[in-house]
């Protein structure tokens, strides 16, 4: 296969790359997509092959200045690009998007193609890509029934040069309680006043929580007791439900009986992440065999917010009382 050695002008009236969005930044979450549109145009009757819309891709320049295709998954590169993009994440800053719908099904005698790719990243703030387009062009030979590919043109030369420079930033600054809102959202009590129901609700000042996840050592739950003792049954059972869901989320401490657990919270989730404390005084304590400060957490659930940045959210006990909660955040970037 030969590369730019057949005139492009003879096939292609229109060869460029161009952003789909309005920014050309993206946090360094592997999260945050910008939009990059591929587009050209064939010349005169001419059309497009199957095989030659499949070659429509992104490629960039190794440092030995050979065009490398990006890849499809986290890799080495830190970057890579995806064909649709996750609804849950917007661009940078709510950047806007242009409204070209990228090719799906081809149909015949095709001579204008859009597509579209995603492209996220996990690379150093301030790294940069510059991005270019790359097509393939596909012949007969004499006597030969399939097509085969012929040359290979890529947009980092004339006529049609373009390209599109990409750069990575760190996620913002997220501070507690400067950049959240901890609100009690909802509370009912009985006689005695230690039987409660609390839900404490977690959201963002800015951006919003999309979606949230427990990680496989997050503990998803806690108790505590007024006094570790035998005997002893006034205890406060916490448990967590996530961005727009209503089932809460339990460790599954032995509980006997007697205790029924909330199985819902009252409160919305919409944005939002929920932690439920229920008082009671039937809970009987025991000795598992571990630490009894164990089962008091901390207690963490992961919540990702609309610019793909993922905020480590862990409750606590307030020191020497079960009726508060303390919130400490810790904001990742790629992981």
């Amino acid at each position: 296969m030969s590369k730019n050695n057949s005139p492009i002008r003879d096939w292609l009236t229109e060869f460029k790359i161009e952003l789909g969005s309005a920014s050309n930044y993206l946090y360094n979450n592997t999260r945050q997509p910008v939009k990059i549109n591929l587009t050209v145009e064939a010349k005169g009757d001419l059309t497009f092959l199957d095989e030659e819309v499949e070659s429509l891709v992104i490629v960039y320049i190794n440092n030995k200045g050979e065009h490398i295709e990006i890849p499809t998954n986290p890799g080495e590169l830190k970057w890579h690009c995806t064909d649709s993009k996750d609804p849950l994440y917007d661009y940078f800053e709510g950047a806007a998007e242009d409204n070209k719908e990228s090719l799906g099904a081809v149909p015949a005698a095709l001579k204008s193609i859009t597509k579209s790719y995603y492209i996220y990243t996990g690379d150093n703030h301030g790294a940069v890509l510059k991005l270019y387009a790359k097509i393939t062009k596909y012949e007969k030979d004499p006597g030969e029934t399939e097509p085969k590919p012929k040359y290979t043109y890529t947009s980092d030369n004339t006529p049609f040069s373009s390209s599109v420079i990409l750069e990575a930033k760190r996620p913002p600054a997220f501070n507690f309680p400067d950049h959240y809102q901890f609100n009690l959202a909802y509370s009912e009590s009985g006689v005695p006043e230690d039987l409660f129901v609390h839900e404490h609700s977690v959201s963002l000042k800015r951006f919003r929580f999309v979606k949230s996840a427990f990680e496989d050592n997050d503990k998803k739950g806690m108790i505590r007791w007024d006094r570790k003792e035998i005997g002893q049954t006034w205890a406060t059972h916490v448990g967590i439900a996530g961005v727009g869901e209503r089932k809460v989320q339990y460790q599954g401490f032995t509980l006997g009986d007697s205790f029924t657990a909330r199985e819902n919270v009252t409160s919305s989730t919409q944005d939002k992440v929920v932690i439920l404390l229920q008082g009671a005084n039937n809970i009987e304590y025991y000795y598992d065999g571990n630490p009894p400060s164990g089962r008091e957490g901390p207690c963490t659930i992961r919540a990702y917010d609309s610019q793909g940045n993922k905020h480590t959210l862990s409750f606590r006990f307030e020191d020497g009382q079960r009726v508060n909660v303390l919130l400490d955040v810790t904001v990742n970037a790629a992981d």
